[in-house]
């Protein structure tokens, strides 16, 4: 198993995301709500969006839930990072100045991934079954076709940073500076973009993401099958199953179904 699968079953575990998550191990920006795409296993491969599609627009769910509070992941419990002071570089006294620190991060024997970003919170649209719909009956009008997919909820964090680790027993230390006081270790998350690598060890490695960046996405799939039936599709999980064996599999016709209907599962 690659550290991304491994990432993402950890990831959707003990978040507690349901059935169509996709979940991207870098936080990135690729799952905008609305985009329009196609699967391919763990990936989301943007086309268009709905707007440029001509499909009406649709109502979002006001609450975001945005929580300010710092978080932090490890895709698994060997995982262990340490902040240790490497000296005040600036300020007097305990004024507050700008202090150097070390992260050093081990990932024990399994290839790893560790993350911590700043806030969390989701945006989605307001109701599936509307969303659900529009999108068979943009389909019907020829504005979205058969194997396509669609982003309908996000999970979305602040600026933070990344950790991950392809090799066993990897390590990797880097050196940032902080406005702090000498006293007050910084919160890892608050180091996103001021972090340098000074040494690591079995393809171990660091990435900063910004504010508003894409931990995962749910993703709505558009079918074609000569009958119209609301089912669960797991996108996640399915790694090696591609949505038209998932359709020949687990979508069986039933005797008086609608003819030539499309259907959408999430």
């Amino acid at each position: 198993m690659s550290l991304r699968e491994r990432y993402a079953e950890a990831w959707a575990r003990r978040r507690g995301l349901g059935p169509g998550w996709l979940v991207n191990l870098e936080p990135t920006y690729n799952l905008d709500l609305g985009a329009v795409g196609v699967v391919s296993g763990l990936d989301f491969q943007p086309e268009t969006t709905l707007a440029l599609r001509g499909v009406p627009a649709l109502q979002e769910d006001p609450t975001q839930q945005r929580a300010d509070t710092p978080w932090q992941f490890q895709s698994n419990d060997e995982i262990a990072l340490s902040v240790e002071s490497s000296g005040k570089l600036s300020g007097l006294g305990g004024a507050i100045g700008a202090a150097g620190w070390d992260v050093t991060v081990s990932f024990g024997r399994q290839a790893g991934a560790s993350l911590y970003g700043k806030a969390m919170w989701w945006r989605g649209y307001a109701d599936v079954g509307v969303v659900r719909a529009a999108v068979v009956a943009a389909a019907r009008d020829g504005q979205l076709h058969k194997g396509e997919s669609i982003v309908i909820a996000q999970q979305l964090t602040g600026a933070g940073v990344l950790f991950t680790a392809e090799g066993s027993n990897a390590t990797l230390r880097a050196r940032a500076s902080a406005d702090v006081s000498p006293t007050a270790v910084p919160e890892i998350a608050s180091l996103a973009g001021k972090l340098s690598v000074v040494q690591s060890s079995a393809g171990a490695q660091l990435q900063a993401f910004a504010d508003g960046a894409v931990l995962a996405g749910r993703i709505l799939y558009l079918g074609y099958r000569g009958w119209f039936w609301w089912r669960q599709f797991e996108a996640y999980g399915a790694f090696d199953v591609d949505p038209d064996q998932v359709e020949e599999t687990i979508l069986r016709p039933v005797e008086g179904d609608g003819a030539d209907e499309y259907f959408a599962l999430v």
